[in-house]
């Protein structure tokens, strides 16, 4: 007879379905990281669609058009690369200054769609990303990131309007909030 009567872990993670990826979908890509080597070159994990050498893309929000000039995946040079391949991907077109942490490298007919802001006073959260500091009986305006959520908190958040292209993308279904410390990625 079993000591526990639930599955090992090693059932548990070969019953997980991973959902599918889009190899014939838009190109998508969050740019987690950048940095300047003869060229502007951006980090990210591939979402969704491929990327091949030459290519033409968006970088978004700015809009701003680019050319790939090299891809590299492992540090190894690739012609080709599908999603779920964490990718280094030279470019042309733009500057390092130019690129942001959260920006997202996309095909230029399937660009994403920007969304307006909506700012909102919350008082109860699961799980708390930024809190508002109170001095002095005013709000002080700098933020702080919060890496163990707290509760009995008030804060500011933006959020998107459901109207936002995420459900025409499988894998881009969450929000990441990055910095140089952590990263939160809410499913």
């Amino acid at each position: 007879m079993p000591l526990v009567e639930w599955p090992c872990l090693f059932e548990v993670l070969d019953a997980v379905e991973i959902a599918p990826r889009d190899l014939k979908g838009p190109s998508r890509m969050p740019i987690i990281d950048k940095f300047k080597d003869m060229g502007t070159v951006v980090m990210g994990k591939v979402e969704s669609g491929t990327m091949c050498e030459g290519d033409s893309l968006l970088v978004m929000p700015n809009k701003a058009q680019v050319k790939v000039l090299a891809i590299y995946c492992d540090e190894d040079k690739a012609i080709r690369a599908g999603p779920g391949e964490n990718l280094q991907v030279k470019l042309s077109g733009i500057e390092e200054e130019d690129v942001l942490s959260g920006f997202v490298l996309c095909s230029v007919g399937e660009q994403l769609d920007l969304c307006m802001r909506d700012s909102q006073i919350l008082h109860n959260l699961e799980g708390l990303l930024f809190e508002l500091k109170e001095k002095q009986l005013q709000w002080e305006k700098s933020w702080t990131f919060l890496q163990v959520p707290v509760h009995k908190k008030v804060l500011l958040l933006e959020v998107c309007p459901p109207d936002s292209p995420y459900e025409r993308v499988l894998k881009l279904q969450h929000t990441g909030i990055l910095n140089e410390v952590a990263a939160l990625t809410i499913y």
